[in-house]
């Protein structure tokens, strides 16, 4: 016969890891804050309804996970963690966040049907797909958000809405793949979805993307069918694209600005975008500095000036090796060394050397 119901004793010091795990448990009591909980301790168990003592610090990790009769939680004021998988799988579709939680772990709420949460402004981490699979319709990031683990709402086919109150949050890759948010684009601008100064993801079938001068930071999913030339202001860290489909991308720009600012683009670590494309033209400013010693093979570089210019404002660690891969603008499109032009329809076309 399953056990519906247990109150603990007040002297109990601790419940082991997966205890009542799988059993018919409906109801439990919790004397105090001072019993220590286990991992999975009430996972898949028939629990409806639970409030958890107050003092408690952290909601261990899987401790309802699988429990798919719960439906409601009260947490205490005094939680500041909630562990991996702690209520996934479960039938929450509200819960109030207590103002001192600091992190959410990874799969925290994964497959509820929570339709709303209200995240405490002093969330400093958010884990992997903390919220994936659930009914949320929107969802406002709060200030403290220091990291958004990726696909933290991963398939969130309702999600419509996101606002960011922190400029420099840092997301994972597909932090809101298979939402609205994603496949409407209403916040798109000219082809790139941003929150704060992050660059989240691409949209729309546009040939050129021109990155906003401020972003610091760029997905290293994005993709794109379409997308032929990205620009990469100089305030954003260069990406290693390893996880983006860009199967058009012949161009690259690095160090772009407003045309009145003089810039300069010092790189100590190697261009290396870890693209398929047979070639890759990489643009950069007249000021450049390369400390690396190699470049991909698929890499070639499109100095913003002459030959001359180069000389005077470039720093490239190994020219000798490199040379062959690095071409001088020619406005003319008449030279017959390494040098690049602009075509008829403003593409960077090169010229080899004999």
């Amino acid at each position: 016969e399953w056990l519906h119901y247990i109150g603990l004793p007040a002297g109990l010091e601790e419940i082991g890891d997966q205890a009542f795990m799988d059993s018919g448990l409906r109801e439990i009591v919790f004397p105090s804050a001072n019993v220590h909980i286990g991992s999975g301790a009430f996972s898949g168990t028939e629990i409806l309804r639970v409030t958890l003592p107050e003092g408690m610090t952290s909601v261990p990790g899987y401790m309802f996970s699988g429990a798919e009769t719960l439906e409601e939680v009260v947490l205490p004021s005094t939680v500041q963690s909630i562990g991996n998988y702690a209520f996934n799988k479960t039938a929450l579709r509200q819960i109030e966040l207590p103002a001192g939680l600091r992190s959410i772990g990874d799969y925290a709420f994964d497959e509820t049907a929570l339709r709303q949460i209200e995240l405490p402004a002093g969330v400093q981490e958010i884990g992997s797909f903390a919220f994936s699979f659930t009914e949320l319709e929107s969802v406002s990031l709060p200030a403290g958000l220091q990291s958004l683990g990726s696909n933290a709402f991963y398939h969130c086919e309702k999600l419509a809405s996101v606002s960011a109150a922190n400029p420099d949050t840092r997301y994972g890759t597909g932090c809101f793949e298979d939402t609205l948010f994603f496949t409407e684009g209403k916040t798109a601008e000219r082809g790139a979805i941003y929150l704060g100064n992050s660059l989240i993801a691409l949209h729309g079938n546009y040939d050129t993307v021109e990155i906003k001068y401020g972003t610091t930071h760029i997905a290293r999913d994005l993709t794109s069918e379409t997308l032929r030339v990205l620009k990469i202001p100089v305030t954003a860290e260069i990406p290693y694209l390893s996880g983006a489909y860009l199967p058009a991308l012949h161009e690259v720009w690095l160090g772009e600005a407003p045309a009145e600012m003089e810039v300069s683009l010092n790189m100590n670590n190697p261009i290396n975008f870890y693209l398929d494309a047979e070639e890759l033209l990489v643009h950069v400013p007249k000021r450049f500095t390369y400390g690396y010693w190699a470049l991909e093979k698929n890499v070639v570089i499109c100095y913003g000036g002459t030959a001359d210019e180069f000389a005077q404002h470039a720093d490239v660690q190994n020219y000798p090796s490199l040379k062959d891969k690095i071409f001088f603008f020619d406005g003319s499109g008449t030279a017959v060394g390494n040098a690049w032009h602009y075509g008829e329809s403003g593409e960077m076309l090169l010229v080899r050397g004999v």
